[in-house]
Order: structure tokens, then C-alpha cells, then sequence
């Protein structure tokens, strides 16, 4: 229920972000890690892989942004593209969804400039 709520969240946000989400993400789901990730086959949609903590204890709006990122790293898996610079990539990506939601926390914004700034170098 938390995860649709996110979605929904992105499809209101809309394009790039809803059309992304639908074309390469076919499955959400949790998992047992410390951190969101996905996979995917080269031409396959993928799947994202949420924290079991993110779900239980997540805000809507955190949710939202863990699947845009990832969901912008399964479009460079679909293409079979890998570059160096895919971390940053998907933090200014996110970034971009995050400023649009209106009363977006604070801290989802500073941490996601922090992840910017990290993956710069």
C-alpha cells in the first residue's frame, strides 16, 4: 500500500519521471538490505528492491524518490549503459523529482545534495 502511494506520488509528478517508471520498472518489492537497489536484464524491465525499513518507517515522499533513482539506473540497464558517472546521475535525477513535490522534507533535499556533491568528486 506504501509503495502505491509512491508510485501514485510519481504519476502525479508526471513526465520524465511517471514515464520512466512505466517503461522500466515491472516489479517493486522489499528486501532485507540496508539499502534500495535494483536489477534488470539488458531490454528487460526490472525490478526495484526496497528496504524493508524504508517501507515500514519511510515518509511517502522518501518512498517516491528511492524509486525514481532507482528506476533512472534501470533505464541505463535496459540500454545496457554503465557510466562512470551513473551514482551522480541518478542523485540530480532525483533531485529534480524531489523539488517538484510540494512540501518536500528538508532532509531529503540536504541529502540528496550531499549525495551530489560526494559523487562529484
Amino acid at each position: 500500500m506504501r509503495i502505491d502511494s509512491a508510485k501514485n506520488l510519481i504519476h502525479r509528478i508526471g513526465p520524465p519521471y511517471s514515464d520512466i517508471l512505466s517503461k522500466h520498472v515491472g516489479l517493486i518489492t522489499t528486501w532485507g538490505g540496508s539499502y534500495s537497489t535494483c536489477y534488470a536484464d539488458v531490454g528487460k524491465r526490472g525490478t526495484i528492491y526496497l528496504t524493508e525499513k524504508e517501507i515500514r518507517f519511510g515518509s511517502v515522499n522518501n518512498l517516491a524518490a528511492a524509486i525514481v533513482h532507482e528506476s533512472y539506473h534501470l533505464k541505463f540497464q535496459y540500454y545496457g549503459e554503465y557510466p562512470d558517472t551513473e551514482e551522480l546521475l541518478c542523485y540530480e535525477y532525483e533531485l529534480g523529482f524531489l523539488r517538484r513535490i510540494p512540501s518536500v522534507e528538508d532532509w531529503l533535499l540536504l541529502h540528496c545534495m550531499k549525495m551530489i556533491s560526494i559523487h562529484k568528486g
